[in-house]
């Protein structure tokens, strides 16, 4: 099966609706690791710490607390985080 590059998808509602499903599978189930583990010592990625780093440098403005559709939906925003992303696609 061949898939579109992500260049070419732009805004499909079906795919972001499975990305949201998904993506909401794992934050539970990080969630419950929190929770039975603790915060100080559960580690999401060996490099995590670099990883946060580099995302406050990239997106100092970004609320993660409360996130905006409009932060993620534009092309201008597309495009910086499949550059910050593709960084540590094989790491």
């Amino acid at each position: 099966m061949v898939f579109p590059r992500a260049e070419e998808t732009g805004n499909m509602a079906e795919m972001e609706m499975q990305w949201a499903v998904k993506a909401m599978h794992h934050a539970e189930t990080y969630m419950k690791l929190l929770k039975s583990v603790g915060p100080t010592k559960f580690r999401l990625c060996p490099i995590q710490d670099e990883l946060y780093d580099d995302f406050r440098k990239n997106f100092p403005n970004l609320k993660i607390d409360k996130l905006d559709e409009e932060d993620f939906k534009s092309e201008t925003s597309k495009a910086k985080w499949r550059e910050f992303i593709n960084k540590y696609e094989h790491r």
